[in-house]
């Protein structure tokens, strides 16, 4: 899980994923906020029983279509369906479900400098503390069959100033988007502004944001994919075929090239900005297989791609605007389901690997190996557990020209295990421990970087 985020406005660390802003003082309100409702939920009465799992998988069924990542369903929320409330949105065609995730580093050696951070854990970091409800509705009501309207919200908090834009309290725009199937769902699109780091690729392990502290390859945003807090207009189109393949492609408002962090801070007081500073059309492209775990069958994803941008990055070497691009290949596949009559549990293999183009890119090569369990434990069916091995590749460009007189390192080594736990409806908690040889770009010590994610949904 590097930390390098892409191009001029690289900050140029590892450790754990970067994900939100700045203001210490902020970060600590959301994590005070986190821990008030990690205690409300441990001592909240259980839900009531009257809504019947089937009107549970309709609630799911009302959510968010063509995600990427999966989220627990409805039936693992604090607020369950008391009152009827879900039930209520669901007559009407409507769903809502509120998120949070509270990310917080430290790396326990302490054998770097606290100043200038350039890794998350190199002090405490309050790295990324946000809350993100989300409403659908469906439109059919109207005239318009199979269609939704997507709106996200996003308030996000963080300790580390050189991270992705300034925290916002305040809550912003994290979607607005329209989505239309045909042909029973043969073929779907998702146009509007989206974070497309959650509609590709699968960069999250096991496409579960519980079963880690952060992303496995930061490749796809340093080359101009759209991530939380700032999303960007897109159009998404997916094909379904024969058995569980699938294309799925894209034309995004890229990232700027400036950087993660620029885009935050100059996306508007509502973070739907139509342009961005360079920024130019992503395309993306994503082949694939997914395959849903049956009792006689495991689950398997497999997916390869490219992203290719039009937009104005730096050559590295001569200052040159030029396009960006990346390669990728990923897979994942379950192994072993000592309970086939609850296939989802089970243990998975996987791996990835990512190329981007050596001239524009600090990181330009990224490969990992991941081993993790969902469920292994007989008595904690939703809890999972991850073996982590990493490595990147710092651009050679990137070592001779930003490394000039740096003892920059060739690359990155990582080593991650971790443990999620669902401690109650709609509360999990992920320690995690990283060794991190070579932390950032320069002359840094090793690490070794606990994490905490304690995700809520409500």
């Amino acid at each position: 899980m590097t930390g390098v985020s892409h191009n001029e406005g690289a900050q140029l660390g590892g450790g754990c994923m970067k994900i939100n802003g700045s203001s210490s003082g902020a970060a600590g309100r959301f994590v005070t906020a986190g821990a008030v409702l990690a205690t409300f939920m441990v001592h909240a009465p259980a839900h009531a029983q009257a809504t019947t799992p089937e009107e549970y998988a309709r609630f799911d069924a009302l959510g968010e279509p063509g995600l990427a990542i999966s989220y627990p369903p409805a039936i693992e929320s604090l607020l369950g369906d008391n009152g009827g409330w879900r039930t209520s949105l669901a007559d009407h065609d409507a769903s809502l479900t509120i998120r949070g995730s509270f990310v917080q580093n430290y790396d326990v050696l302490q054998n770097n400098p606290h100043n200038p951070q350039v890794y998350a854990g190199q002090k405490f970091t309050s790295q990324s503390n946000s809350i993100y409800p989300t409403y659908t509705q469906g439109l059919g009501a109207i005239g318009l069959p199979n269609s939704k309207l997507i709106v996200g919200l996003i308030s996000y908090a963080s300790s580390w100033s050189a991270s992705q834009g300034s925290s916002e309290v305040v809550p912003h725009f994290q979607k607005l988007a329209y989505y239309q199937s045909f042909f029973d769902k043969k073929l779907e699109i998702k146009t509007g502004y989206l974070p497309n780091y959650t509609e590709f690729i699968g960069v999250f392990t096991g496409g579960s944001p519980l079963l880690t502290t952060g992303l496995s390859s930061l490749v796809p945003i340093e080359v101009g994919l759209s991530a939380d807090p700032a999303p960007s207009p897109t159009f998404n189109l997916t094909l379904h075929g024969p058995r569980d393949l699938y294309f799925k492609g894209g034309v995004q408002r890229s990232s700027s090239p400036l950087g993660q962090e620029y885009q935050a801070g100059h996306d508007g007081p509502l973070n739907l900005r139509y342009r961005a500073e360079r920024a130019s059309a992503l395309y993306i492209g994503e082949f694939g297989q997914r395959r849903e775990a049956g009792p006689d069958t495991g689950s398997r994803w497999v997916r390869a791609g490219a992203l290719y941008n039009t937009s104005d990055f730096t050559n590295l070497e001569n200052g040159r605007y030029t396009n960006n691009h990346t390669l990728f290949a990923l897979g994942d596949f379950q192994v072993a389901q000592p309970y086939k009559s609850m296939p989802y549990r089970g243990i998975f293999v996987g791996g990835s690997a990512f190329y981007a183009k050596d001239e524009v890119n600090v990181i330009s090569e990224y490969y990992e190996l991941r081993l993790y369990s969902v469920g292994l434990i007989e008595s904690r069916p939703a809890d999972g557990m991850t073996f982590n091995i990493n490595r990147s590749t710092y651009s050679k460009v990137a070592r001779r020209t930003i490394g000039a007189g740096l003892d920059a390192p060739a690359g990155q080594f990582q080593v991650t295990v971790s443990y999620a736990a669902r401690l109650a409806r709609g509360l999990y908690i992920s320690p995690s421990l990283s060794y991190v040889h070579g932390p950032a770009f320069g002359d840094y010590n090793d690490a070794a970087v606990v994490g905490v994610n304690l995700f809520v949904q409500l």
